[in-house]
């Protein structure tokens, strides 16, 4: 786990499969707009912690996985996840390998 500042370029790396796509810069501006905590999660099933990046409808709050009780958007929320295939490269990107 390390704290960190995402500059453009990894940010670009990070999100290269957005590149084209409608939110693409606001993904990128949001995620260099301040500090990071960098970690690697593990399990069986650890984006269902996460939950999804669509936060509507909203679930009872119980029941809400962080980013539906944290996030300010689709673009603005508080963590970022990824399929197992995509992760090792990302986790590559920063040194959590």
């Amino acid at each position: 786990m390390q704290r960190m500042r995402i500059d453009r370029n990894l940010a670009k790396q990070l999100y290269q499969q957005h590149k084209g796509k409608f939110f693409y810069d606001r993904l990128v501006r949001h995620i260099t707009s301040g500090d990071v905590i960098a970690m690697r999660v593990s399990g069986t099933s650890p984006r269902n912690s996460i939950g999804s990046s669509r936060l509507w409808p909203r679930l009872e709050p119980d029941h809400q996985p962080i980013r539906q009780k944290f996030a300010l958007s689709d673009v603005r929320n508080v963590a970022h996840a990824s399929d197992e295939d995509v992760a090792n490269y990302e986790l590559t990107l920063f040194n959590l390998l």
